[in-house]
């Protein structure tokens, strides 16, 4: 199976071995988790694995790096403003490369199917949103009032759209492997490491998503004494800044509680190092919806907002035990006492009780 990440490219005789692209125009790494279903369903009807187009900051390659349904992915740039017509002629450029027979467009920005019209692309299907009627040229699209109607954002549209276009409904729940090669790099990379591991996702792009650093850090250290592993504290080189606020909140730098925000791993490794772990416990965010994909038991937290109705039915929704989720109150309401009640179940050790064996209690 073909892997790539293509950052420039011009007609030639190369043919990527997928009859079949598909353009993903959401940015996020939850976003491009979210989609695994949809490319699985068109994978299926179409009897191979297809070629997916990405921005970069959705980590689509290390994503897909396992998967049976995506035979390569190429990388392109959304462009704005002045880099708006560059970045359209580079993806047009990328497509016609491909020589595809068909191209799904999973967005309703019109330049993305403006790009397949150009490229040459037989057959372009799309949402039919945003202006991209008139690019399209085969199945049926979303009209203008389904689209407003819509409840669940880009998830629950690619699943009408797939539907009434006659591929299978995509499954409920994402599903990702990390490859072998990562994991076995992790697992050598820590081999100094406890088991077991227990991952918390600490940070958050949206302020109104973090559960506050204090309990945080409480949480970690009643993990680190009951369990007796190695708690891993989860955030890119971007969120260094709001792990540091959980590690100043600890009275000893714990040596079995680790910062990934400084320990530059490459995404794949960040996804073999899930795999490996027994327990996610962390705000709405990217790693959270990793760590469901990779089949790990997985616990959001869910004080600002109720779970939205595209979330994975494997992602265990941890709200208040006391009245709704609220942006003013509800991460407040969320206590370390009741988060540890919710994720009794999946802890991976029999060391209940060590906390009241230690003399350790918190109110927090």
């Amino acid at each position: 199976m073909i892997r790539m990440s293509v950052e420039s490219a011009s007609p030639g005789p190369q043919r990527l071995r997928a009859q079949v692209a598909v353009i993903v125009g959401q940015p996020g790494i939850g976003d491009m988790v979210w989609h695994q279903p949809a490319l699985a369903a068109i994978a299926r009807r179409h009897g191979g694995p297809v070629c997916l187009f990405a921005r970069p900051s959705t980590q689509a390659a290390a994503l897909f790096e396992a998967s049976p349904d995506v035979a390569e992915v190429v990388a392109f740039d959304r462009g704005r403003g002045a880099g708006l017509l560059p970045a359209l002629t580079d993806l047009t450029l990328k497509l016609r490369q491909g020589r595809f027979e068909r191209c799904y467009v999973l967005s309703q920005r019109s330049s993305l199917a403006l790009a397949a019209a150009m490229a040459g692309v037989p057959q372009r299907l799309g949402f039919g949103g945003g202006g991209q009627r008139g690019l399209l040229n085969c199945g049926q699209g979303l009209t203008d009032d389904e689209t407003r109607a819509v409840s669940g954002g880009p998830v629950v549209e690619c699943h009408q759209f797939l539907v009434r276009n006659g591929l299978p409904a995509p499954e409920a729940a994402p599903a990702l492997a990390a490859s072998s090669a990562a994991r076995a790099a992790v697992r050598i990379r820590f081999a100094a490491a406890p088991r077991p591991w227990i991952a918390l996702g600490v940070s958050a792009n949206e302020d109104d998503r973090r559960w506050i650093p204090r309990r945080f850090a409480e949480l970690a250290r009643r993990l680190e004494r009951r369990c007796g592993g190695t708690v891993f504290l989860y955030g890119g080189p971007h969120h260094a800044g709001q792990i540091d606020q959980v590690l100043e909140r600890l009275p000893e730098r714990a040596e079995r509680i680790v910062d990934l925000s400084r320990q530059a791993l490459p995404f794949d490794q960040v996804m073999a190092l899930l795999a490996e772990s027994n327990l996610f416990i962390g705000n709405d965010s990217g790693p959270l919806n990793l760590a469901a994909a990779l089949g790990i038991p997985a616990y959001g937290l869910f004080g600002g907002a109720a779970p939205h109705a595209s979330l994975s039915p494997r992602i265990r929704a941890i709200l208040p035990a006391v009245g709704e989720p609220d942006l003013e109150s509800g991460m407040e309401r969320l206590t370390v006492d009741h988060v540890l009640d919710c994720v009794e179940p999946a802890l991976p050790t029999g060391a209940a009780g060590l906390d009241a064996r230690l003399g350790f209690s918190s109110s927090l």
